[in-house]
Order: C-alpha cells, then sequence, then structure tokens
C-alpha cells in the first residue's frame, strides 16, 4: 500500500514538472473530439425528449436568434429586462466569427474554449483572444477562457498547463471575465463511453476542487465551474456532494424544453446558477452563418460586473 501510494504522488509530481515544461507550440491542437452538440446530443437529448414533448412554447425554446430573441420575449410579447446574453466558442466555429458584428447583435460575452487536459490546445484559440483583445471599445464583448477537465492526468498539472497556454497568448486582463472549469462528459469518440466511468465520486470532485483552487491562487478571481445535472446522475455522483463547490459560481448547461418553458435551468443539488447554456443551436442575424452555443444572464450591467469580478 505504501509502495502503490508513493508512485501514485511520483507520477502525479511528474505531470505538474511535465505541464510546466510544455509550451504552446508542443501542445497538440484538438481536431476530432467530440464537440459540445455530440455530447448532448448523446447523453442529454435520449433523455429528455419525453418531457419535452409535453412542455409548452418559450422564447428561449428557438429558433433563437440574435439579436431580436435578446431584447424581446416573444412567448410573453414583451421586452426583455435584466437579461444578458453570450456564446461559448471552439475550433468547430472556424474562422468565420466576426467579432466585430457581435455587440451591435447583442452578444455582450464570449468564451472561447483554450485546452483540454494536459497536452492539448484549441486550435483557434489564439487568434480568437487576440481578436476579441483588438475591438475597439464601442465593439468591445467580455471574453473568458475554458479548460475541459479530462479524466486521466493530475488536475493541478492540467490547470498549469491551461495558465501557461493563456499566458503565452496574451494572458488574462483585469477586463476579463473568470476562467472556467468544463465538467461534462468525457469521451474520446462519438458514441463512446464517459472515461469518468469508475472514477469514485471523492476522486472527481478532489480532481475538480484541486484546480479550481489552482486557478483562483494564481489568477485572483474565483472559477467558474460549468457543468450538467444529468451528468452528475449518469456519474452516480450525490447531489448533496455538490455543496464542496459552493464557492464558485455555476454555469449550467440545460436544453430541455420543460426549462425553457419557466425559464429555469435544472441545478444538481437546486443549487443557484449564475450562467444557462440554454442551446446550441442559436443564430447570429450577420457576421457567422453557422449555429452556436448561447448563454443568459439574468441580472443588469452593474450586477455582472461585480458577480464576474470584472476590473
Amino acid at each position: 500500500m505504501i509502495r502503490h501510494v508513493s508512485l501514485v504522488a511520483l507520477t502525479a509530481a511528474l505531470a505538474v514538472v511535465s505541464a510546466q515544461s510544455i509550451s504552446a507550440e508542443e501542445l497538440q491542437p484538438l481536431v476530432d473530439e467530440p464537440s459540445r452538440a455530440d455530447l448532448f446530443a448523446q447523453f442529454i437529448v435520449p433523455k429528455t425528449k419525453e418531457q419535452d414533448d409535453q412542455a409548452r412554447a418559450s422564447a428561449l425554446l428557438g429558433p433563437f436568434v440574435f439579436p431580436l430573441d435578446t431584447t424581446f420575449d416573444k412567448t410573453k410579447n414583451r421586452a426583455r429586462a435584466n437579461a444578458i446574453f453570450g456564446i461559448d466558442i471552439s475550433h468547430y466555429e472556424g474562422a468565420n466569427i466576426q467579432f466585430d458584428q457581435l455587440k451591435q447583435q447583442n452578444v455582450r460575452f464570449v468564451y472561447a474554449k483554450a485546452t483540454q487536459g494536459i497536452g492539448y490546445k484549441d486550435g483557434r484559440f489564439g487568434e480568437y483572444w487576440a481578436a476579441l483583445a483588438a475591438l475597439p471599445p464601442d465593439k468591445r464583448v467580455s471574453r473568458g477562457a475554458y479548460h475541459f477537465l479530462s479524466s486521466s492526468g493530475d488536475s493541478v498539472a492540467q490547470a498549469d498547463s491551461f495558465l501557461k497556454f493563456l499566458e503565452e497568448n496574451g494572458g488574462l486582463k483585469s477586463g476579463d471575465l473568470p476562467v472556467v472549469l468544463d465538467l461534462e462528459w468525457d469521451i474520446a469518440t462519438k458514441n463512446g463511453p464517459d472515461r469518468w466511468q469508475g472514477h469514485h465520486p471523492d476522486e472527481i470532485l478532489d480532481k475538480v476542487v484541486a484546480w479550481l483552487k489552482r486557478v483562483e491562487e494564481k489568477t485572483r478571481k474565483t472559477p467558474i465551474v460549468y457543468t450538467a445535472k444529468a451528468w452528475w446522475r449518469d456519474r452516480g455522483i450525490p447531489e448533496e456532494k455538490f455543496a464542496r463547490l459552493s464557492h464558485y459560481k455555476v454555469w449550467v448547461a440545460d436544453y430541455s424544453k420543460s426549462s425553457h418553458a419557466v425559464e429555469i435551468p435544472v441545478v444538481p443539488n437546486n443549487s443557484h446558477f449564475d450562467l444557462w447554456q440554454f442551446t446550441e443551436q442559436a443564430q447570429l442575424s450577420a457576421g457567422y452563418g453557422g449555429k452556436l452555443d448561447a448563454n443568459i444572464y439574468y441580472g443588469n450591467d452593474k450586477k455582472f460586473v461585480s458577480d464576474f469580478q470584472i476590473r
């Protein structure tokens, strides 16, 4: 037993050293990893179809188009108030997003995928991050970066790799959003098994908390956890254990029509949520022809700045 613990500790230590020595050029670009749309098609859609068939219409249900649906609730036939919308992107969106057209369409923030695990980067992150930084004041939107937590590899090493990659791409500025940890199904190929299977709930949460603590220590901002209640259920994690993450902001993914109907997503342990990703099928009226993940924050500008530690 002592020997086993020593080997585990040694492996973790070597992983940290390895992560610290990997430059942005040495990270492998993500190419054909399952997209978020793939994950939800495999794990979420089959489980929500029955309840969706019984749900009533909603403005968030779709098709959701920027900017009209951000300012007018077509279900209640009235203007929207205290709602801020944003998108999240990865290399799957390609090079065709015209960032200078986002603000006029009421896209107020953008989160971009930076890294996955220890050895992988999103090949588009550098250009996205730079393009968002270069926007003139009248077209500027808030930007943020996220890391996809892999079930394999020390989570502190993953945090260090992520932070180093950010720094090599210009780093975080005082006006940037807190970084995000993406905690969801970790599959190698479409329709493959979730590689979190076989990991004890406490082991998973230990990895999550270790990543979050490391990043908060280095960035001086409280990071955000992106997750979905369905993943917690699939992994058999008792929802009361979600309390271990109570220090952090929560970004919840829920595409179910029943949640759209009342504009309240389901969150593990019925916890508070700060951001809600409600669709992967949103569209821009100009500046990009594909589908996008759309997110909503309920609150005014002053509260948004305060909640997300924008300085």
